[in-house]
Formats: C-alpha cells, sequence, structure tokens
C-alpha cells in the first residue's frame, strides 16, 4: 500500500512538472508576442547601430561617434562607394561622450550629393596622437523578426542587427 502511495506520488510530481513546463512555455510564447508587437512599432524609424555605411535619403545621413576621453580636431570623412571624399565635417573639440552629427548631403564643391549609401570614417586627436573612435550610423528599420527567442531588426544598409545593439530609435 505504500508503494502505491509512492508510485502515485511520483507520477503527481511528474504530472505537475509538465504542466508547470507547458505553463512556462505558454508564458514564453506570449512574452516574444509582446516583444514582436512593440517592435513593430519601429519599422519606418531611424536605428541609431554600430557601422560605418549610411543611406544619405532626403539631403539627410546622420551618426555618432563615442569618445572615451576629450578631443581635439574631431572630423567625420565622408567617401563615396569609389573612394572619392565628398565632404568633411569638423566637430571641433569635444568632450568625451557620445557625439552625433549629421551630413545635408552638400559636397566639398557646394553641390548636392546624390542619395545613396556613403561611408564614414572619424578621427580624433587624443594627446597629439590621431585615434579612430568607434562609430555608429542611422538606418531606417524596414522590418522585425524574431530569431532564436531574440528580437533583430533589418537595417538598411546594415542588415540584421539585434534589438540589443541599437543605441538609440528616432523619427
Amino acid at each position: 500500500r505504500q508503494r502505491q502511495m509512492c508510485i502515485r506520488d511520483r507520477f503527481s510530481t511528474v504530472s505537475g512538472i509538465t504542466e508547470m513546463g507547458e505553463s512556462i512555455d505558454g508564458l514564453v510564447s506570449i512574452y516574444q508576442g509582446q516583444q514582436m508587437s512593440n517592435s513593430a512599432a519601429m519599422i519606418g524609424k531611424q536605428a541609431l547601430v554600430n557601422g560605418n555605411l549610411a543611406q544619405l535619403k532626403g539631403g539627410q545621413l546622420g551618426g555618432a561617434i563615442d569618445l572615451a576621453t576629450a578631443a581635439n580636431d574631431v572630423r567625420i570623412e565622408i567617401t563615396s562607394d569609389s573612394g572619392e571624399v565628398m565632404a568633411s565635417l569638423g566637430l571641433g573639440s569635444q568632450l568625451a561622450g557620445t557625439k552625433e552629427f549629421t551630413w545635408d548631403g552638400v559636397t566639398r564643391d557646394g553641390t548636392q550629393a546624390p542619395e545613396g549609401r556613403y561611408h564614414l570614417r572619424a578621427t580624433a586627436l587624443v594627446d597629439g596622437e590621431t585615434k579612430v573612435p568607434p562609430m555608429q550610423v542611422y538606418g531606417t528599420v524596414s522590418s522585425i523578426q524574431l530569431k532564436n527567442g531574440e528580437v533583430t531588426l533589418n537595417v538598411l544598409g546594415q542588415g540584421n542587427v539585434s534589438f540589443n545593439n541599437v543605441k538609440r530609435i528616432s523619427q
């Protein structure tokens, strides 16, 4: 009789664990659905992500650099796919931190650059030495997906980017 109770208790425990696992799976599914729903609002918005390729669209191209320390003569050089220098943005002296910049598409000779992809390179003078600070660029979020339980954004010009790697979202 005691053995029957022990077997029944074990079945009851196994059944309880199975039900708890199904409940957790259901909660995970609800959570992932909420993540997708919340992330869908980002479609069409600008995401700031690591990278040095950006799209000039509507006469605007934007990004940011991360300065670990204060720097002098901070510059952003913008080049075409063929390597032609289109513009050089002088940001002057900057304190440590994230510094955003924009380019209006006006080239060094005063003409408007065509819309499309451009390469960016940042330099900063720190204690007399030229440094290359990390750079982020803005790109339009074109779609979202759930991949291996993680939300990823398809950012034009950057490909799929983990939501965890998005620095900022703006209009």
